[in-house]
């Protein structure tokens, strides 16, 4: 079960990810005047890619935080002495 949650967080992550970057794209390209991304610079185009990951980090924290709080809960019932041990 937590390992489809695990798959369902990656495929949100991912899905925002390149929803962003394609926003951002048309975003720069609109801000230098040009009409196809296709025809963005190597450097425009990461301008897009940082600022697809600065909004899509942003959606995505909380997402992190309980994928993370899911792996501490598995790891924490797997009853392995050293686990229990470190927390």
């Amino acid at each position: 079960m937590v390992m489809v949650w695990l798959v369902y967080i990656q495929v949100a992550e991912n899905s925002v990810l390149f929803m962003a970057y394609g926003l951002c794209q048309k975003a720069v390209a609109a801000a230098v005047g040009t009409t196809s991304i296709s025809s963005l610079s190597p450097l425009q185009n990461a301008t897009a890619g940082f600022f697809a990951a600065f909004f899509s980090s942003l959606v995505l924290c909380p997402t992190e935080l309980v994928k993370c709080k899911m792996q501490a809960m598995r790891e924490m019932s797997s009853g392995d002495p050293a686990v229990k041990r470190m927390y």
